[in-house]
């Protein structure tokens, strides 16, 4: 798979689970030994021959990945240190960026003090924070609830346009790809089916995954110079069709009434319903269950009323 991007475009891989969205991401890093990026070049530069810390890319995994020894400030100036600024500076930044997700007030935590969501924010700060030349994210707002997950889009959104380098970001919700992709790029059995913008992919989508994860109806079938040939599947149960019935069962009639089964090889319904008489003279029990009820007892239950401390009898004693 060839793909080239400009500066500051932003691409969502989109496909079914075992596409191999994380496989591309992880290929890119170079950490990994399914796939291999043979060229790989940001700017004028290759970084495929390069080590993954070298590379100059920045990766948000599902998980987050935050260093547990560390607090979340520490955590998302990591990523500046590690490029040569200073401490001060750093830890000034990263503040900035925890202001702007909405986890300021928790920087001095640790990553085993704070929720799934809470660290996949701070998560997302450190790779903000680092300035990458490539910024790949996995899923980084599945994490989040509703209205969290709005004010990241906004807050992730708004730095994404003024982002001079390139963003691939692995999601499975449509809202997210038409609000924060320029491009969509649909995965099927690790290979591209479809590469467009969001507006092209829901108007002409080439997948049937795709078709589904818009909401609209995915209709198999063949295409021809001239005609459409819908492929008919048959529902069972539909109209026209009889329920197929297993092999010796009883029909029932609308008010839940047994049917007597129709006379086969000779024999008559009566016998085959259980109701006929046998040989011996004697006649077979009814299949009809008896509902009769059972005879009251003549005999009443003697109920004795419980003596109370303060009763007549009990007055007096003691």
């Amino acid at each position: 798979m060839a793909l080239e991007l400009a500066g500051g475009r932003t691409v969502a891989v989109v496909g079914p689970n075992g596409a191999g969205k994380t496989t591309l991401l992880r290929a890119l890093l170079g950490l990994t030994d399914r796939a291999t990026a043979l060229s790989l070049r940001l700017g004028e530069q290759d970084v495929a021959p390069l080590p993954p810390h070298r590379r100059g890319i920045a990766w948000v995994p599902q998980d987050g990945a935050l260093f547990p020894h560390m607090t979340a400030l520490a955590n998302t100036a990591y990523g500046r240190t590690s490029q040569g600024a200073s401490r001060a500076r750093a830890r000034g930044e990263a503040q900035e960026w925890l202001d702007r997700l909405g986890v300021g007030h928790l920087a001095h935590r640790r990553p085993g003090q704070l929720s799934g969501g809470q660290a996949q924010r701070v998560a997302l700060a450190r790779a903000l924070a680092a300035r990458p030349r490539l910024l790949l994210l996995d899923e980084p707002l599945a994490a989040l609830d509703q209205t969290a997950r709005a004010r990241v889009r906004h807050a992730l959104r708004d730095h994404l346009a003024g982002f001079p380098g390139v963003c691939l970001i692995v999601t499975h919700d449509p809202v997210e790809a038409v609000s924060l992709a320029d491009h969509v790029l649909v995965l099927e059995e690790g290979e591209p089916v479809q590469y467009a913008p969001p507006a092209e992919v829901a108007r002409h989508p080439r997948s049937p995954w795709v078709a589904r994860m818009l909401g609209r109806n995915a209709w198999p079938g063949t295409t021809t110079a001239d005609r459409l040939e819908l492929l008919r599947r048959r529902t069972p149960g539909r109209r026209g069709t009889a329920p197929r019935r297993r092999p010796g069962s009883r029909r029932r009639g609308p008010r839940g009434r047994v049917r007597t089964p129709e006379p086969a090889h000779g024999k008559p319904a009566q016998q085959l319903a259980g109701n006929g008489p046998r040989a011996d003279g004697a006649r077979e029990p009814s299949a009809r269950p008896d509902r009769r009820r059972p005879p009251r007892s003549s005999r009443k239950s003697l109920r004795r009323r419980p003596r109370s401390w303060g009763s007549r009898r009990g007055r007096g004693c003691g």
